[in-house]
């Protein structure tokens, strides 16, 4: 382990922390810093990994930031990576934090296209995570799935739908009866799934389903409380309710159902984002 290297990024995060979150400038460049301590703190001399081909671009004069773009880091996936030099340079729409923020906050950001990537303090608790360097890690894995270009703006409008039937009457009306598990079932799709806006409304619909189910519900009475809710127009609720991926439906009846529910939260997504 670098010691010199390692006594300057524990002075940077000690800094930021007594600063506080508002004053964070550099945000990207600080998620950097925060990620190579914890992986020198975790790996000790293990940290590197070997010398990256090709490197990635590096337009800052910041030692964290050149590191991770220079060399593999122990624990450090390609897309966090890639994810991490993007957001030091201004091209990921992310928030740093010093805490976990609640389920409803983190949707409201990704229905608007941002995400907050939580960096912690050492003592806050981390959930499933084994550390908070692991729990920023798994951040960041997140937030390049949703910033995918293939999904990012399908994201965005299945989120913006889901925020708005979430604080809605019809959302209270059709949830009022769940179990206890609901909320966290609910919380897993807003707030810790990432991907193809498919797989997100596919998991949505099927959760709504098992509520239902669990409490005596006619599961497609739930389903189309569920539509209603999100506002979805006629043909769109009917692929809602006829997609699937099961190997006895013809495959190109999945392709058109697929179609009409991904050109509807893109279109969403456009308007949101401009």
């Amino acid at each position: 382990m670098n010691v010199d290297a390692l006594a300057d990024l524990d002075a940077r995060w000690d800094a930021a922390l007594a600063a506080g979150e508002a004053a964070i400038a550099q945000p990207g460049a600080l998620a950097c810093t925060f990620v190579l301590r914890g992986a020198m703190r975790t790996a000790d001399r293990r940290w590197r990994q070997g010398v990256r081909n090709p490197q990635l671009p590096v337009e800052l004069d910041d030692f964290a930031v050149a590191t991770l773009a220079e060399r593999h880091v122990f624990r450090v996936e390609e897309q966090v990576a890639v994810g991490l030099n993007a957001w030091a340079h201004g091209r990921r729409r992310l928030h740093a934090r010093f805490a976990i923020p609640e389920p409803l906050e983190l949707l409201a950001y990704q229905a608007r296209g941002e995400r907050i990537v939580s960096l912690l303090p050492e003592g806050v608790p981390t959930g499933l995570e084994a550390s908070n360097f692991e729990f920023a890690l798994h951040d960041l894995c997140h937030a390049e799935k949703f910033f995918a270009p293939a999904y990012f703006v399908g994201q965005v409008g299945l989120f913006s739908l889901l925020l708005d039937a979430a604080t809605g009457p019809a959302w209270a009306e059709l949830t009022r009866d769940f179990d206890g598990a609901w909320p966290q079932e609910f919380h897993h799709v807003a707030a810790d799934m990432n991907g193809s806006p498919l797989f997100l409304f596919a998991a949505l619909r099927r959760k709504v389903l098992n509520a239902a189910a669990r409490v005596g519900q006619r599961p497609e009475t739930a389903r189309d409380a569920l539509f209603a809710a999100l506002q979805l127009p006629e043909n769109v609720a009917n692929s809602g309710r006829r997609f699937t991926v099961h190997p006895d439906v013809d495959p190109a009846e999945t392709r058109h159902h697929a179609a009409v529910l991904q050109a509807h939260c893109e279109a969403i997504g456009r308007g949101v984002l401009g």
